[in-house]
């Protein structure tokens, strides 16, 4: 397959000492002080389709109207978004630098409640997460118009920013995203070793989006990765069909490149991938260009390659090391159930286990 595109006691202080004392004691309250400050200055804002974008937006009764309301106030470290719950809003939510962007003090953009409130993105994306860090996005339903009428993604996150700029604490959990045309969820920099760190992605489901299912993407620098720590738990990716592309393929249900520190775990993957015509992919879990990945408790199945000649079920691809595949259940793919192989160009493949698996019923039609 080829990737193209851890009872603390106390001495009594010497009397010589008292002065530093009281300057640690000092010290110890202005900082306290300050952190509740930054904390105190934390708001909520509520958006019902009910509401009206020129009420102040702090409180359920005065909530405001629409996405777009949101994308034009710049939100603060730890102020929360809340979309009412059962509420379809229609439109798109963009966060930029001037929202948040202090991975100690995220911004979080969730329901009012357990039941999930639906973003309509119509053609467009559903969220936009652009040159910014601490973001926790949760229970929400994220649908565009469809396919083949939406060329967007549902969750789009990228970076831009010159200078090896590493955006930390992403977060992406309970949700369901469907019916885009490019991705449901894609997390992508195309410029040296900017990127992403920290991202939890959690509870997902993505389906029915055009080109892939969950997917991370970097600059392929010689030297070292432009994102890391990246947590993919629970997650279901089906229906993803890909399309025809003489340049590349599509139809991935996760595909993960350019990373340092990757854990997939308890993921399913599933008919992704029938509507690609391009041989070298695409598959159901598969990684490329990453060290120090480990895929585990996995379970991937009829993903197929369309007229293309792979439809993998798990993969460690070219320029891979360090990583392993292990307790992992594939069946019933087009392609092979587990493949290890490297790709012409790629940098180093080396350091790779795939152990304690099963293969049931795998290269249904593409075995050679």
């Amino acid at each position: 397959m080829h990737h193209t595109g851890t009872r603390v006691g106390f001495e009594p202080m010497p009397a010589a000492n008292c002065y530093c004392m009281r300057w640690h004691y000092l010290v110890t309250v202005g900082t306290l002080i300050l952190c509740l400050s930054v904390h105190a200055q934390a708001t909520t804002y509520y958006v019902a389709s009910a509401g009206n974008d020129a009420y102040a937006g702090t409180s359920p009764d005065s909530a405001w109207a629409t996405l777009q309301r949101v994308c034009v106030h710049k939100l603060h470290p730890a102020d929360t978004v809340r979309l009412m719950s059962g509420d379809t809003l229609r439109g798109s939510l963009s966060l930029d630098q001037d929202d948040g962007n202090d991975a100690s003090n995220p911004v979080v953009v969730t329901s009012t409640s357990d039941a999930p409130a639906i973003i309509a993105a119509g053609d467009a994306n559903g969220i936009v997460v652009y040159n910014t860090q601490g973001i926790h996005i949760s229970n929400l339903v994220i649908i565009g118009s469809g396919m083949d009428a939406n060329g967007k993604s549902g969750i789009e996150v990228y970076a831009d920013t010159p200078g090896d700029v590493q955006y930390r604490n992403l977060m992406f959990q309970n949700l369901d995203i469907s019916f885009f045309g490019q991705a449901g969820l894609r997390i992508g920099t195309w410029i040296g070793n900017t990127g992403f760190s920290g991202i939890l992605i959690e509870h997902v489901t993505v389906h029915h989006n055009r080109a892939e299912g969950i997917q991370v993407y970097g600059y392929h620098s010689v030297v070292g990765h432009p994102h890391s720590d990246i947590v993919v738990r629970y997650c279901v990716t089906h229906h993803n069909p890909g399309y025809a592309d003489t340049s590349t393929h599509h139809g991935s249900g996760i595909m993960i490149g350019n990373t340092d520190g990757v854990l997939i775990e308890y993921c399913t993957a599933y008919f992704n991938g029938y509507g690609n015509t391009h041989c070298g992919g695409p598959g159901g879990i598969w990684v490329y260009n990453v060290n120090n990945t480990i895929i585990q408790y996995c379970e991937s199945h009829h993903n197929s390659a369309g007229s293309g000649c792979d439809g993998i079920g798990f993969d460690l691809d070219g320029a891979v090391t360090n990583s392993v595949i292990q307790y992992c259940y594939s069946h019933n793919n087009d392609g092979a159930g587990f493949l290890l192989g490297q790709y012409e160009g790629a940098m180093a493949w080396y350091s790779n286990t795939c152990r304690y698996n099963i293969s049931v019923n795998d290269g249904r039609t593409n075995h050679g």
